[in-house]
Formats: structure tokens, sequence, C-alpha cells
């Protein structure tokens, strides 16, 4: 997120005392969104996070847990149900290849994720905070 979201760079982080590969493996774990539906690219994406061993991949499938836990965010039916699909594909498996309990954990949040559907007000709630926070 620090990259992604915060606009931070891997100079900034190599000045900052970080390892020197590590704006290289922020970068593989960082998906390009025009991108994120496209089944052949999300097969390269994630195999080569799990071709670079369990730190990343671990990485990678918590990120998308958290994700998951707040899906109801997702307002449109058919882009909530595309996302969990998608995580089912291709990270379910990859956390059941680091453990199976921990596979077996994220199956059922996808799951629950899946039944409780998307918030439609949601987004309401988001923006009367956003507005009460600004005030």
């Amino acid at each position: 997120n620090a990259v992604e979201i915060g606009g931070v760079d891997e100079a900034a982080l190599a000045a900052a005392g970080f390892r020197a590969d590590l704006g290289a493996e922020i970068r593989r774990l960082t998906i390009e969104r025009a991108r994120e539906t496209d089944r052949a690219y999300l097969a390269v994406f994630y195999g080569a996070i799990e071709a670079r061993g369990p730190a990343l991949s671990l990485i990678r499938c918590v990120d998308k847990l958290d994700n998951l836990m707040g899906a109801a965010a997702i307002a449109d039916p058919a882009v909530h149900a595309s996302y969990i699909a998608l995580a089912e594909e291709f990270v379910a498996p990859m956390a059941a290849r680091l453990d199976s309990a921990f596979g077996a954990y994220f199956a059922v949040v996808a799951a629950h994720a899946r039944a409780a559907g998307p918030d439609p007000g949601f987004a309401a709630r988001a923006a009367a905070y956003a507005k009460g926070q600004a005030a």
C-alpha cells in the first residue's frame, strides 16, 4: 500500500535503509488494476508471487483475506461475485498450499463474503462518515 496508494517509490525505500530487493518484491505484489480480472494475467501474476516463496505468498494471501472481509463494500453484485470467484480460483489454492488449515479458513471467509453479498448502504454510510470527519 505504501507504493500503490502512498506514492513511496523504490528509491525512497532504498534511501530509508530497506533491503535492496524490497522495491522489486512490492512491485511483484502490486496488481495491475486494468488487468485484475484477466485470468491469463492473474495466472502469471500469482505464479510469480508463489515462485518467490512462502513469505511473499503469505503476504498476498493475507492481503486478499483482508479484502474479502471487506468485500461487502463492493456495491455492484456482478463485480462482488467476480472478485470473490477470482480470489477462490487464484488465491485460495495458494493459501491451501501454504497450510491446509489456512486454506480452509480462506475458503470459509470467501464463502461468507459471497453469502453476505454486497452492502448497498455502505457507500452512503462511508460518505456520511467522511463528511462528519471533515467537519
